[in-house]
């Protein structure tokens, strides 16, 4: 059946944005894709399926939507996001109380993902191909994977008592690994190896991308350990009781997601996380005052190690916040960030030659720094990073 929604903004202004809807086929849910027209309208064309629930993707500055596609709206006022730069929950969880443009200084940070365009606040990111030239890939409305993940590792603000990346002084560089639309395990291998040889990288996010098991990236990832470099990857959005490969590998450090209880608006999608996490106790935790939830998209279980806030993050450019972002996609880059400020903090990791000794160091601080939320070992592994007060070598 076609569904069709009109999409404004609190000032009745029709609103760019992109929608998906879920629909089931034989037994089979397949999404289908559709963006507004000038008028805002978001149609779909659902013949001959049964539609199920529906994600607005809203740019501009409003929050992603959860729906249920049985029972569309005509019209659909969509909430405006929180101002970005203030000091947000996963700030607090994380332990980082004030905004330091200085932390993860002398630290380097890989990303292997899709291109990050050069934009305000992350003008010092080197986006590179594989064959290590630089380029300049264009932006879009909503920001790219890519983006995303280096502005939550290093964003920078000009205000300094503005909240941006976790690490903003960290060295960054990404190279891109996309590949007909999707990241290519070859190149994802031949990257790890060039950012870990070649940029002498402390760590590497490795966030997109879900493969079957290649003994290409296991060996990269191992390789890269030898040059002292750390791989964090997402554990995967498949809410099954292991991670997906390559977070599986036991020679990286994979990340599953969690959120705040109670964050995000109404209708909106880490709200509808929240709730259906919520009535599950063996889903529930907690740091300090704050209420958590294991996301329920995250893969958990068999080779989880850490996880990190990845439900409702607000991405800004400049200092407007343009969407948000929920996954465990984005829980590795806050991994990678808190992890960049702790090692650019340790003396004696920086008087550690480049070897696997300086990975292993790098390790252990890692599984030194967290903490238990309560969700149990299959749900968030060795815990939360968090900030440590100081920085001490590991026991």
């Amino acid at each position: 059946m076609p569904i069709a929604i009109l999409l404004k903004d609190f000032n009745n202004a029709p609103l760019r944005a992109v929608g998906q809807i879920y629909c089931r086929r034989e037994g089979e849910i397949t999404p289908l894709q559709a963006v507004t027209d000038e008028s805002g309208l978001l149609a779909f064309d659902a013949a001959a399926a049964r539609p199920e629930m529906q994600v607005v993707f809203s740019g501009g500055g409003h929050w992603t939507l959860m729906l249920d596609a049985t029972q569309p709206p005509d019209e659909l006022v969509c909430p405006v996001l929180p101002d970005g730069g203030d000091r947000m929950w996963w700030h607090e969880v994380m332990g980082i109380e004030t905004p330091d443009p200085t932390a993860g200084d002398g630290i380097a940070v890989g990303v292997v993902d899709t291109p990050c365009p050069r934009l305000a606040g992350i003008e010092h990111v080197t986006m590179l191909n594989l064959s290590g030239k630089k380029y300049a890939p264009a932006s879009a409305s909503l920001p790219s994977h890519g983006e995303m993940v280096c502005r939550l590792i290093g964003q920078r603000m000009d205000d300094p008592h503005r909240f941006g990346g976790l690490a903003p002084g960290a060295m960054i560089t990404c190279i891109n690994a996309e590949s007909d639309a999707s990241l290519n395990p070859a190149i994802v291998s031949a990257a790890i190896v060039k950012l870990a040889r070649d940029f002498d990288c402390d760590l590497i996010n490795l966030s997109a991308g879900r493969f079957n098991p290649t003994q290409g990236i296991r060996q990269a990832i191992s390789e890269a350990r030898e040059y002292g470099t750390l791989c964090i990857v997402a554990a995967g959005n498949e809410p099954r009781d292991h991670v997906s490969y390559p977070a599986r590998y036991s020679e990286c450090i994979a990340v599953g997601a969690i959120g705040l209880k109670g964050w995000g608006p109404p209708q909106s999608h880490a709200r509808y996380l929240s709730d259906w996490a919520s009535s599950r106790p063996e889903r529930v935790g907690r740091m300090g005052t704050l209420d958590l939830f294991h996301c329920p998209h995250s893969a958990y279980g068999a080779g989880l190690n850490v996880v990190g806030p990845g439900v409702g993050l607000i991405i800004y450019r400049d200092t407007a916040p343009v969407c948000d972002a929920t996954g465990t996609s984005f829980a590795a880059p806050l991994v990678t960030g808190i992890m960049a400020r702790i090692l650019s903090k340790s003396d004696t990791y920086k008087d550690i030659p480049r070897s696997a000794e300086r990975t292993v160091f790098a390790e252990e601080l890692l599984r030194s720094v967290c903490q238990r939320t309560g969700l149990g070992v299959e749900r968030e592994g060795l815990g939360l990073p968090r900030l440590p007060l100081r920085v001490t070598a590991p026991n």
